[in-house]
């Protein structure tokens, strides 16, 4: 009687098929460093979150998941930050105006600060 267990030994060992992935559905989207430090500018002149998807052409879950990438922080938290960055721009600009003696200005910025002391804290981005 002969031994079987050689012949088995001696077989070769089939190759495991690699795991096919998947080559169908969109490509995933991302933003160039350009292209993101265009967003962060959209975001300080107040660009809101569905604005922004429309002109990137993306949805907002996209967007979050981009900003995650990019920043380590959620869309919101990012909006927060450069939104206000925007808005502290944009009240130094008016205070320049004042100084340089816009009247316009000036009287604007007295009726916003006084409605700010009657009414409580008013933004003063006009």
């Amino acid at each position: 009687m002969t031994d079987n267990n050689d012949s088995i030994d001696d077989a070769p060992i089939p190759e495991v098929p690699k795991k096919k992935t998947n080559k169908g559905g969109r490509p995933k989207k991302n933003l160039t460093d350009e292209q993101y430090n265009t967003l962060i500018a959209m975001i300080r002149i107040q660009c809101t979150q569905d604005e922004l998807c429309r002109i990137w052409d993306m949805d907002s879950n996209t967007l979050d998941r981009i900003v995650k990438e990019k920043s380590g922080m959620g869309f919101s938290e990012l909006y927060k930050k450069h939104c206000d960055e925007g808005k502290m721009s944009l009240r130094r600009l008016q205070w320049r105006k004042a100084q340089e003696g816009n009247t316009a200005m000036l009287i604007w910025l007295g009726v916003a600060k006084s409605a700010g002391r009657q009414y409580g804290n008013v933004d003063m981005v006009g």
